[in-house]
């Protein structure tokens, strides 16, 4: 098929997968976590990981999973985010909760 003059001769890459967030140029660290990634990391329960995102107003992104008819409300933050949950909770620091990432 021949596109018209100005169009795309070439098909536009996919949306990235959960293979391609794995693996990033810093090495297999995924580029996003969910809620339960950083309870689990900080091993924490899930809502108190979202009180924690609320309470200090933490950048995230929240999404819908949608598999077959069931939708499901995810939502992530960025790796800096997870250690700085980590920092807090898991090693009780106290001066890393003074400065949170924005």
């Amino acid at each position: 098929m021949n596109a018209p003059n100005g169009a795309l001769a070439f098909t536009p890459s996919p949306a990235t997968s959960r293979g391609d967030q794995e693996e990033t140029r810093w090495g297999a660290e995924p580029k996003w976590y969910t809620v339960a990634e950083c309870a689990a990391l900080c091993k924490r329960h899930p809502r108190t990981v979202l009180n924690l995102l609320s309470r200090h107003q933490l950048p995230r992104k929240s999404g819908w999973l949608v598999y077959r008819r069931r939708r499901r409300k995810v939502i992530v933050v960025k790796p800096a985010i997870a250690a700085w949950l980590v920092e807090v909770t898991l090693l009780n620091n106290a001066q890393a909760r003074m400065k949170p990432p924005r």
